[in-house]
């Protein structure tokens, strides 16, 4: 059998960890940037990872919040958002749950955001709209009732 000996595998192996690699640099998908005239409005780009699948959207920051397509709302404070090279907002949802990365660095785990949730939650719900015609009826009725009054002391 052809065995190579160890001595030269080693070699081998030595050639490559000194080989200069050829890494693509990640590109920002387009869904996600956000220029600066809506940044400084107040919105974010979110890449979501979700069973190895990336997807990308962009959402207006409103109270420490945000409400993604999906229905789904997420506190967001200043550890969670990063600038990608500089320039545009983004945060990362993994699982479903926004990461905070100025956490995961400290090692601390922080869980916060429930007041803030609740309040965009209950602005959002859809509020009953009262009948626009009722001032027009009231009107109506008004005019009624005095044209019987007018009627009844003769004054038509």
């Amino acid at each position: 059998m052809n065995e190579i000996p160890l001595i030269e595998k080693a070699k081998g192996y030595d050639l490559l960890m000194n080989e200069p690699s050829k890494i693509k640099e990640l590109r920002l998908k387009r869904k996600a940037k956000v220029r600066k005239r809506r940044a400084k409005k107040g919105w974010i780009g979110i890449i979501k990872v979700d069973n190895g699948i990336a997807t990308a959207e962009k959402q207006q920051v409103e109270g420490s919040t945000i409400k993604l397509k999906d229905g789904t709302y997420h506190a967001v404070g200043e550890g969670e958002t990063v600038l990608w090279n500089g320039k545009f907002p983004l945060v990362f949802q993994w699982k479903g749950k926004i990461l905070n990365l100025a956490a995961i660095i400290d090692g601390k785990d922080e869980t916060y955001g429930q007041k803030y949730i609740m309040a965009r939650m209950s602005k959002d719900v859809i509020k009953e709209k009262r009948g626009g015609f009722s001032g027009i009826i009231w009107l109506l009725v008004i005019a009624a009732v005095g044209y019987g009054v007018a009627k009844l002391f003769h004054w038509i």
